[in-house]
């Protein structure tokens, strides 16, 4: 099975990038995500066998806020706000 990459934006459009051994997948990530990465620890979702980052800087740029994205790696939006920018998530 093929490693991949799918980015959630917060208007709900998913990409999917299919990634190679030759894919410098944190460059992608960046130019994906839009900025510097933060990794959303565990806890916060419910993908276990995946990682899930955000654009660092998504809240002082004051993006939209990814109720898709949000949903979507299952936050728990009792407990904590939705991201405010694209997310990223990939295979571990």
């Amino acid at each position: 099975m093929q490693k991949a990459m799918r980015v959630i934006h917060p208007d709900g459009r998913q990409e999917l990038h299919n990634l190679t051994p030759e894919t410098d997948s944190y460059t992608l990530l960046k130019k994906l995500i839009g900025g510097w990465l933060e990794y959303v620890p565990a806890h916060y979702h419910a993908i276990r066998d995946h990682e899930v980052v955000i654009d660092e800087e998504g809240m002082l740029k004051e993006l939209a806020p990814n109720w898709a994205g949000s949903r979507m790696i299952g936050m728990d939006l009792t407990k904590y706000p939705p991201l405010a920018r694209p997310a990223g998530a990939g295979a571990t």
